[in-house]
């Protein structure tokens, strides 16, 4: 399954996403930020993440799991330029990698590599960011 999904997974359709003054509050709110410090790097997560031209529910359909077997891992985040209230984005995402893997605590399970990269005007970049999710294989053997 994971040499198809890879096959299957991407690049998606390139999805937007408009960055509002609103949403650069409230995610620095919500993480407990200094709103005077100007927008946090972490806000590129939150454009990746909503301007992705897959959902994560798609994403975790193509990846045949459900949500309660899905921990998000790492996630890093490369700044070309500084994020700006009111610009558009276009988000291209992919899944790079595929590594099933096994572990005490979880028998079996697969680590997934997600790469969004944010475009501001269509070809500027402006971040990647890298998301490692961990999908547990419940009932599969071991390798």
């Amino acid at each position: 399954m994971s040499a198809q999904v890879l096959a299957d997974g991407g690049p998606f359709p390139v999805g937007h996403f408009e960055l509002l003054p609103h949403h650069v509050w409230l995610w620095t709110d919500a993480v407990e930020g200094r709103h005077e410090l100007g927008i946090l790097p972490s806000v590129a997560c939150f454009v990746a993440l909503s301007g992705a031209g897959i959902s994560i529910q798609g994403l975790m359909d193509l990846l045949g799991t459900e949500p309660r077997h899905v921990l998000f891992g790492e996630i890093e985040i490369d700044l070309a330029s500084p994020l700006r209230p009111g610009a558009g984005y276009d988000v291209t995402t992919s899944i790079v990698g595929i590594e099933r893997k096994t572990g005490g605590r979880i028998p079996v399970f697969d680590r997934v590599s997600i790469v969004y990269r944010l475009l501001e005007s269509g070809d500027q970049l402006v971040a990647t960011v890298r998301q490692g999710w961990i999908v547990t294989r419940q009932g599969e053997p071991r390798p």
